[in-house]
This record gives structure tokens, sequence and C-alpha cells, in this order.
């Protein structure tokens, strides 16, 4: 499976201070912007970004759900729903790696809570920050295709159930790069994405660089 390393990590402060419940109309302290700061420094420090990723030929599309490859099947109508067309489907897996786990494990241990606390928020921006740049790089490669890409989801996400995450283990054989998945479906190293972009020759009528237009949920992460 095709491995990409070369991503980049741009950690947006508005998405940390809201990950720690800062609405963005406030204006943080000294010393939580101090605490953002160190958090963002130790997760440049400790991040190492990485995606295995492949393409499947999309078989069919329909209110039943997506069948792709030899016969795969995603059994959620989510696909249709939301982007109703596509002739390929990316699966990726992707990850910021296990040191910022120890890390923040250890600074739990010193008991140095709030150190802790914002370096998870922080670590939890920086693999979405992963997998917004890898959805651009589907993006650019599309658009070398005259084609278009969907809004990435993820299994878990609205009645697309939970238990493809196996599916997509299967298929990727994410262990190449350090992901596991446990029983529960939650992989391992948490700070990991599994998600699915489709690609087709119209564009899709919902802004790919945007995920929470497809989403009805009214929470504090909302962007839209």
């Amino acid at each position: 499976m095709p491995i990409l390393g070369d991503l980049s990590i741009n950690i947006i402060p508005q998405n940390v201070y809201r990950y720690q419940g800062i609405p963005a109309t406030v204006t943080p302290e000294k010393k939580i912007v101090d605490l953002y700061e160190k958090s963002v420094e130790i997760t440049m420090q400790l991040s190492k970004p990485v995606a295995i990723w492949q393409r499947f030929k999309i078989a069919s599309l329909n209110q039943k759900g997506l069948t792709f490859g030899k016969e795969y099947c995603f059994e959620t109508c989510l696909f249709y729903r939301r982007f109703n067309q596509g002739s390929e489907i990316f699966l990726a897996v992707m990850t910021i790696g296990n040191d910022i786990e120890d890390y923040i494990t250890s600074l739990f241990d010193k008991k140095e809570y709030a150190l802790a606390l914002f370096l998870d928020s922080a670590a939890s921006e920086a693999i979405e920050s992963v997998a917004r740049e890898f959805e651009e790089k589907i993006r650019i490669m599309a658009a070398g295709e005259s084609k278009f890409i969907s809004p990435r989801v993820s299994p878990g996400y609205a009645d697309w159930k939970i238990e493809d995450q196996r599916l997509i283990f299967d298929l990727l054989e994410p262990l190449e790069i350090g992901v596991t998945l446990l029983d529960s479906y939650t992989m391992m190293p948490r700070k990991s994405i599994s998600l699915a972009i489709l690609i087709g020759n119209e564009r899709y009528r919902f802004n790919s660089n945007n995920a929470c237009r497809n989403c009805s949920l009214d929470c504090q992460f909302r962007k839209v």
C-alpha cells in the first residue's frame, strides 16, 4: 500500500482553544496562552505524521451501500445520500505516532494536569491537520485528472457503522505505519484517523473543505 510521509502539521490556535472549551470570541489569559504555546512546541517536536492509503474502483453506489474493489461493501446510505455519485473511493489511515501519547501519560503521572490536557488538545488538532493535508493532496491529485472529490468522512459518522473500521484495516494493513485496531474499534495510537474520500467527474454539492456542512449536529466545534 502507498505510504505518505511528507505530511505537514498546521495547528490552528482557535481549534485547540475550542477543545479546551474556550470560544473564539474570548481572548485567553497569558497563562493559557503560555500553555498553548508550550503544548504546540511539544506537539511539533514529537509528532511523526504518516498515512497509508489506497484507491479502489466503485462497482455500485446506491441507498443500500457502496460496493468497491473485489465486492467489498460498506452497508450505509451515507455516500449515496451525501454525494450521490463517484467512480472511485480513497481509503486511508493516518497517525502522528505514539511518542506524544507517552509524553501526555508522563505528564499525568507527574500531576502536570494543565499541560497534559492542553497537549492532548494540541495533539488532537495535529492529527486533524494531517487529515486536512491528506485531503488537500487528494484534491490536487484529482484535479490533475480533471476530477473532483467529496468531503472526507470516517466510520461512525452518520449511519456508517464503526464496525467498518475492521474492513478498512484488513484492506490497508495500517500496522505497517504502527496503527492497530482494538476490539472496541478504537485505533491505537489514539491520535489516529481513518477516512474515506470519493472521487468523481462531477463537482460535489458540498464544500469539500468543510466537513461541518455535512453534519446536522450543533456542537462547539461547528465551523458553519
